[in-house]
């Protein structure tokens, strides 16, 4: 479940030459590791190279958990948390929700109570929702909206049940259907009866072209995680997932998109999630390191 703010003030520091934490001072966002960054292991060995290298909170993934519960009692895996300190924020991600035919929509909501079943052994409280791709059914603008709203609101009743939330995700892609921040956060306040927050995916932030005037607009309570991730020096239009560099590797400009958060008051998760290729061939401990050092970057834009 979410936490207050005062109960869950991260701490972050150094770390020795190993990549594992040592001095700490506090700041009031929460760093943490999404699993998509270190996919190279299992999990047990991602909660456990995320630990030593400062991380408190983690985001997993869905196959990633599947893989584990299939074989494993999911007690292990909280026991294993708990003697490392470590807890999941989120649970990443329920995809294409928002578009499916109606006659199909069974699936998908079942997709959903898995998810939320999925969080309840894992003592989380919410999971993110990724919207479809363009379709020729739902072709126009306005009915995409409703229907992306409509369809939060269902799966929303179904991960209540589990006392579970949904998190939305806009996808900055030109063949997806929600891509700027703004249209995600008209869906959300669309939605009644539950309160639905936003992923805020610094990539796709960018490359669907929202703008930090945009951001600077949004309550800092409609925000519920932040996903920090930087682009390369290319265009937009050519960008893929596994570009995304290290925070401060890139050209995306961070800092200022940092400081509008801070000045809104955001106190949520800063989660570091890429899908680089060439660093899930290196070892999983050096990476998380190498994860923590380039949060710390960003580390006065919060203090």
């Amino acid at each position: 479940m979410l936490h207050s703010a005062a109960a869950a003030r991260a701490t972050w520091g150094t770390q020795d030459a190993a990549g594992v934490a040592s001095e700490r001072s506090e700041i009031v966002v929460k760093p943490c590791l999404n699993q998509s960054t270190i996919m190279q292991c299992s999990t047990e060995e991602f909660i456990k190279v995320s630990a030593n290298a400062g991380f408190e909170w983690v985001e997993l993934r869905i196959p990633k958990v599947e893989e584990y519960l299939s074989y494993n009692p999911a007690r292990e895996l909280r026991q294993l948390m708990k003697s490392r300190g470590v807890k999941v924020a989120t649970l990443n991600a329920l995809e294409f929700f928002s578009l499916v035919p109606e006659e199909n929509y069974a699936f998908m909501r079942n997709k959903a109570e898995e998810a939320a079943i999925l969080c309840d052994l894992l003592e989380c409280g919410m999971f993110i929702a990724v919207p479809s791709r363009k379709s020729h059914i739902y072709d126009d603008d306005e009915l995409v909206v409703e229907t992306t709203a409509r369809r939060l609101e269902i799966l929303s009743g179904v991960a209540d049940k589990y006392g579970v939330k949904l998190l939305f995700e806009f996808i900055g892609f030109p063949d997806f259907s929600v891509r700027d921040m703004g249209a995600a956060l008209r869906i959300v306040e669309m939605v009644k009866g539950y309160d639905i927050k936003l992923v805020i995916d610094t990539f796709h932030f960018f490359v669907g072209g929202t703008g930090l005037d945009s951001l600077a607009k949004v309550p800092a309570n409609r925000i519920g995680i932040v996903h920090i991730n930087d682009i390369p020096d290319l265009p937009y239009d050519k960008l893929t997932d596994a570009m995304r560099l290290l925070p401060g590797d890139g050209r995306a400009g961070l800092e200022p998109f940092c400081e509008v958060l801070k000045k809104a008051g955001f106190d949520g998760w800063l989660s570091l999630e890429l899908f680089n290729e060439d660093l899930w061939k290196l070892n999983p401990q050096e990476v998380a390191a190498m994860a923590w050092r380039s949060l710390q970057r960003f580390a006065p834009s919060f203090q």
